[in-house]
């Protein structure tokens, strides 16, 4: 049976200065995050994937260095923001999208983010074929993460998605699917 584990990336630039999206590199925290997580993350892949962000293949890349030829996959890139990108988000900005997360697409021309998680999870679903009884991690990011589990557990909700309760923290990992 094949083991996939969803890792969320460390500590990026963006994160520090709390802008939406944006595809900068990690942080000095964030490399520091990567790696102290190295050391006990607990899983030795087989296959490591990551999105096309700099975040995520910089955090694969300390995690995992042996096996740093992994593969970037542009399905699991973060939720774009559209006119979000790169300005900073404000506690209003949070509460709004918390409520209607598809006002992403519908007022800021950026991603519907249950299509993003739904291609995302239809991916994720096909990894035992193509990597039968082997571990896969993949770095991703926060957002879709997020999407991904809210869809898979709940549907389509608002105000669960990107609540704190379905928060990951930097270098987390998880098995898929979420239990």
């Amino acid at each position: 049976m094949t083991a996939i584990y969803l890792i969320r990336h460390a500590r990026s630039e963006a994160n520090e200065k709390d802008l939406c999206g944006m595809d900068l590199p990690l942080s000095k925290e964030g490399e520091r995050q990567a790696k102290e997580a190295a050391k006990y993350i607990g899983i030795r892949p087989d296959v490591v994937m990551s999105s096309t962000k700099k975040r995520t293949i910089q955090t694969a890349e300390i995690l995992f260095p042996e096996l740093y030829q992994h593969v970037t996959l542009p399905v699991f890139d973060e939720i774009f923001f559209g006119d979000l990108e790169s300005v900073a988000s404000t506690e209003e900005l949070r509460c709004e999208i918390l409520k209607d997360p598809l006002c992403i697409r519908t007022k800021y021309h950026g991603d519907d983010i249950w299509e993003r998680a739904q291609k995302a999870i239809e991916y994720l679903d096909h990894l035992e074929e193509e990597f039968p009884d082997q571990t896969v991690a993949i770095v991703t990011s926060d957002s879709l993460l997020q999407s991904i589990r809210c869809l898979q557990q709940h549907g389509k909700v608002n105000g669960i998605v990107w609540s704190y309760e379905n928060y990951f923290e930097n270098c987390s990992c998880y098995r898929y699917p979420f239990s």
